[in-house]
């Protein structure tokens, strides 16, 4: 299963992204600024609707924005997970984890990753 990023998230790095490119394209009164500029404010846009994260039956991955895995947690059972105050957590080794939190991810796939964990847990 599969989180994709907030949709506020890439709105809010693609504003910052313009008004950086625009006020420096100002300062240096050169028009190829902006125009290189469009790149990077498409890579974050599109590139930040693909899953970001991913939980399956014994590990939870995390992916960079080039779609590489960067972050890998093992897990016997989905009881060894935990999900309190809109954030998920893991207990390994006697140790209380915390993965992420719901902000990050799109509210739908936030909502059914916490029904499918919460269905495997009983």
């Amino acid at each position: 299963m599969g989180l994709r990023c907030n949709p506020i998230i890439p709105w809010l790095i693609t504003l910052v992204l313009v008004i950086y490119t625009t006020v420096l394209a100002l300062m240096v009164g050169e028009g190829l600024l902006i125009i290189s500029s469009i790149l990077p404010i498409l890579w974050y846009t599109l590139g930040l609707r693909n899953p970001l994260f991913f939980v399956y039956s014994t590990e939870i991955v995390g992916k960079n924005l080039v779609g590489m895995s960067f972050v890998k947690h093992g897990f016997d059972s989905y009881r060894d997970l935990l999900i309190e105050n809109d954030r998920l957590y893991l207990f390994k080794n006697g140790r209380k984890i915390k993965i992420t939190s719901k902000f990050f991810y799109h509210p739908e796939d936030w909502k059914a990753m916490v029904e499918t964990i919460r269905d495997c847990q009983l």
